[in-house]
């Protein structure tokens, strides 16, 4: 049974591999369908090395450089949004000619940054690259690429797109068949393996003037026999057609690398890569049976040749359907190489040239209509979008797995805080480069800039209560000169803030100069409560994630930091743990820590989010909200991981305030009831013993003496038994 899209793709890694990288990202866990699985067959019969890497860690540096280093089969499992974040990477895999496969679930991150341009930003990396709409037939191809990146030490990308409505890891209803036990062996041999690692082996080192070229050469001495230096797109698309007629035959499940459907002699065509292809195909079939289809699942390379003996020679009018990658693309990939084909030096096509249009179309393939796909075949303009009055479904913009979440916490964060909070990393940050902008360095970055404005407001307030020049009446400047004195206490400056503006706004017709510009500026006088909000990814590299370089930028900004963790699955991944955050930091002596679970302590939690507001310096509130791997999890449930963890020690309640020891007082707070009453009845047992021991000196004595009597006993026992037993070995 597949749960996951992620679990089909993990089948197929598995099955193929002898290395295994899943990249978690805040929205998608490649990793759980990973733990889930129970087959572990694959082509050597071992089982295959796994490593988790979390999506902002660079983790294609790690895969490429380790497929380099031990020529091992690698897959990866992760999602479209890592993708531009590769390309480096990418380039360089494809150079040092590693059989790496990455299968990806293309994941919709933003409205105006489709998943599809992500895909189409990697297209001239050196990397093959199969589509397809569904998880069977990505199943499929992903047993195929593995297949072909052996046999033609070429890298591939094996991506899949199932849905509008999918987030990545969305569970299935429908019946896949893994056969890969049965299909993987007759793919792909031992020998096919031996002659790849031979043929890796003679590429040596990339030099920084061929890395994105091609892979400089070993010395021809040098070179195994049979290494080749380089391999044709033809031949790879050869080999892929090669080994989709092997599949054939042992599931019955046809492919081509670019298949064609429909009449024999239409004279419309229309052409799609496979991912997103399902409601134009559907639509065709159901209503428009004399329009022929030609859909693509080897996007790269592209054989103009090929695709060329695809098409019908009936053929008059061709529409390229293809997902609009951005607003301000005149023309699309897939677009421009249709077009290029009848223009290539070995084109085959003798006819007239057929005219081409452009029907791009907004969201994903599975978000066409019937309707759209008739405008499509009816319109007659160059290039058109289908769908102009799409609306896009709302995109997440949050590091966390899910809406809800946060909502305990964020909800305190706004009744606590309420006009004067400030979350820097919050809607509105996604970009072309994924979810990484919501990381500690991206909001610390927007934070510099709003506490330096903040800073030279200050000082222009400054200045003009100190300029004897100015007329302003002395209310006004007393105001002004309190405020700027308490301009750190969020209380006091609201209040002399408030004032001022009042007496601003009482004599604003004859403001001049720098006190009118006071007032332009009046939203400054209230201070801020800067927040940025993340999960506990960012505890796997602290340095990486740039919470490092907050703590010791010792800016005045507050982290909150949720764990999501359950502590019945705290050991699934031993090896991959977490850093503890609040630990590192309490060593630096001048951040505010805190650890708080709002379903044990809701008090505890109010307590914590107001020290850390008044705190200046980094703060630190690390947040417990577990979230198990389940759908339709119960308050209960959460309610009793919370206990669990928390009763445990799991997930100790603690504040550390560095304030209060410039003050003379103890900074720990130990806020764990249970953990506080197991603490005081040991100390209580071992007062106790201290007493019995100063009143009954010789029952000190007698203890001791008894224990040293009873270890030397039985440390002669023990080498007397040793002794007895080598003799009895060299008897």
């Amino acid at each position: 049974m597949v749960a996951t899209t992620f679990d089909a793709l993990a089948q197929a890694a598995f099955a193929t591999s002898e290395a295994v990288f899943a990249i978690n990202t805040p929205t998608s866990q490649p990793a759980q369908a990973i733990d889930r699985l129970a087959d572990k067959y694959t082509v050597s019969n071992t089982f295959p090395a796994v490593t988790t890497v979390q999506a902002n860690a660079d983790p294609f540096h790690k895969v490429v450089e380790s497929a380099a280093r031990t020529r091992e089969l690698t897959s990866v499992l992760t999602t479209s949004e890592t993708l531009l974040p590769a390309i480096p990477h990418l380039f360089k895999a494809a150079s040092q000619r590693s059989a790496v496969v990455v299968h990806l679930e293309t994941q919709e991150r933003d409205k105006n940054v489709p998943a599809y341009a992500d895909l189409m930003a990697v297209r001239q990396t050196g990397f093959a690259i199969l589509t397809s709409d569904n998880v069977q037939s990505s199943f499929d191809l992903g047993l195929v690429a593995q297949a072909a990146a052996v046999q033609t030490s070429t890298p591939f990308l094996n991506a899949v797109s199932t849905g509008s409505n999918n987030k990545a890891g969305k569970k299935l209803n429908s019946d896949i068949v893994l056969d890969h036990q049965r299909v993987a062996p007759a793919l792909s041999s031992e020998q096919d393996l031996v002659a790849h690692k031979d043929r890796q082996a003679a590429v040596s080192e990339i030099s920084l003037s061929s890395l994105y070229l091609t892979p400089k050469e070993a010395p021809e001495g040098k070179k195994p026999e049979g290494a080749v230096a380089q391999i044709s797109g033809e031949e790879i698309y050869s080999k892929v057609e090669e080994l989709l007629v092997a599949l054939q035959r042992q599931t019955g499940r046809s492919y081509r690398p670019i298949e064609y459907q429909g009449p024999a002699a239409p004279k419309t065509v229309v052409v799609s890569l496979a991912i997103g292809s399902s409601a134009v195909e559907h639509s065709l079939l159901q209503n428009h049976k004399d329009v022929g289809l030609v859909k693509i699942y080897l996007y790269r390379p592209w054989s103009e040749r090929h695709f060329l003996e695809a098409l019908p020679a009936s053929v008059e009018r061709i529409v390229v359907v293809e997902q609009a990658p951005a607003a301000q693309t005149a023309w699309t990939p897939l677009f421009l190489d249709v077009s290029a084909s009848f223009h290539a030096a070995d084109a085959t096509w003798a006819g007239q040239i057929p005219k081409i249009v452009s029907a791009r179309f907004r969201g994903t393939g599975a978000d066409l209509t019937t309707a759209d796909v008739a405008a499509a075949l009816g319109s007659d303009k160059p290039s058109f979008v289908i769908n102009p009055h799409y609306i896009a479904h709302p995109v997440l913009q949050t590091p966390l797995q899910d809406a809800d979440v946060d909502t305990p916490y964020i909800q305190m964060l706004n009744q606590v805080f309420a006009d004067r909070l400030n979350i820097e990393n919050g809607i509105k940050t996604d970009s072309v480069w994924g979810s990484h902008q919501q990381s500690p360095e991206f909001g610390y970055g927007t934070l510099v800039t709003k506490v330096a404005a903040r800073a030279r407001f200050a000082e222009l307030v400054s200045k003009t209560v100190q300029d004897s020049a100015l007329k302003i009446s002395e209310p006004l400047r007393k105001a002004l000169t309190q405020w700027h004195l308490n301009r750190s206490d969020s209380k006091l400056a609201q209040r002399h803030g408030k004032e001022a503006v009042e007496l601003l706004r009482a004599s604003q017709d004859g403001l001049v100069g720098p006190v009118a510009e006071i007032l332009a500026q009046s939203a400054q006088f209230v201070k801020p409560s800067h927040w940025l909000v993340g999960a506990d990814a960012w505890a796997y590299d602290i340095a990486n994630s740039g919470v490092h370089h907050v703590i010791s930028s010792h800016a005045d900004i507050n982290l909150l930091i949720l764990d999501t963790e359950p502590y019945t699955s705290r050991t699934q991944n031993p090896d991959n743990r977490k850093k503890d955050i609040g630990l590192y930091a309490m060593n630096y002596g001048s951040v505010f820590v805190a650890s708080v679970a709002v379903y044990s302590s809701y008090s505890h939690v109010l307590h914590a989010l107001i020290e850390a507001d008044q705190f200046h310096g980094p703060s630190i509130v690390l947040a417990y909200l577990p979230r198990p791997d389940e759908e339709n999890v119960s308050p209960i449930t959460v309610l009793k991981e919370t206990k669990l963890a928390v009763d445990t020690g799991y997930w100790p309640l603690y504040r550390w305030n560095p304030a209060l020891e410039e003050k003379g007082e103890e900074p720990f707070r130990l806020d764990s009831e249970r953990i506080k009453l197991d603490l005081q009845q040991f100390l209580e047992r071992e007062n106790h013993l201290s007493l019995i021991i100063q009143q009954n000196p010789d029952v000190a004595r007698t203890l001791t003496h008894s224990l040293e009597s009873e270890a030397k006993a039985r440390d002669v026992a023990l080498k007397k038994k040793a002794k007895d037993d080598f003799a009895k070995l060299m008897g």
